[in-house]
This record gives C-alpha cells, structure tokens and sequence, in this order.
C-alpha cells in the first residue's frame, strides 16, 4: 500500500508537543464507504423519512480515513481531530491524497499494457 509522509505548516497540538508530520496512505474503498455512512443522517419529512448525505462532509472524512498518523496522534482521523487542522494544512493533505490518487489511477491503466508490436 502506497504511503507518503508530508510536512504540515502548522500540524495538530497535542498536550504542549505540536506534530507535523503527516503519514498519509492510498484511498481504499473500504474508506468512502465508511465516509459516507458516517455522513449520512435521516430526517422526517412530510412525504417520510428520508437520508441526506453531506458530500463535503464524506470527502473530509475519507481524507481521515486516509491518515496514518499526524506525528504520535495515530489515524484514522475522525470529525473532532478533522476539525482542528488548519485550511492550509487540509489543502496539504488534500493535494497529496490526490496525487496519489492520479499515481495508483496510472499505474492502473498501464497493467497489462504492452508496447505495440512492431512492423
């Protein structure tokens, strides 16, 4: 499994030690799953119950699923510890799990493939 550590510009604080190093892995769908659910909620409405999904939620916590560990603060990380990282240190985290993303897609597409023959 594809795994990369990344440097947080102002990483999470816990106790007095603040951690920026970030180990982040390759999405796996056991990962959206689980982000889905979790952003998923029933409510009444007057033709009858109905589920709602948060796809901005979903996203963020699939990118928590994603988290090895943020320094000593073991992943995945769930809503709470999603909510304390800056928007810079999101977009980080974010930019690396889509490249890994790409990587695992093109290195998909090139399995199996071989040079053309030639004439």
């Amino acid at each position: 499994m594809l795994e990369k550590t990344i440097q947080l510009e102002t990483g999470l604080k816990l106790g007095e030690v603040v951690h920026k190093d970030a180990v982040i892995r390759e999405e796996m769908v056991g990962d959206m799953i689980a982000a889905i659910e979790a952003s998923e909620k029933v409510i009444s409405t007057p033709e009858g119950y109905q589920v709602l999904s948060n796809v901005t939620l979903a996203g963020l916590l699939s990118l928590g699923q994603q988290i090895v560990r943020i320094g000593e603060i073991p992943g995945p990380l769930g809503r709470l510890e999603m909510a304390k990282l800056t928007s810079a240190d999101l977009e980080l985290l974010r930019e690396e799990a889509d490249a890994m993303s790409l990587a695992t897609l093109a290195a998909a597409t090139q399995r199996g493939r071989s040079d053309p023959p030639s004439e």
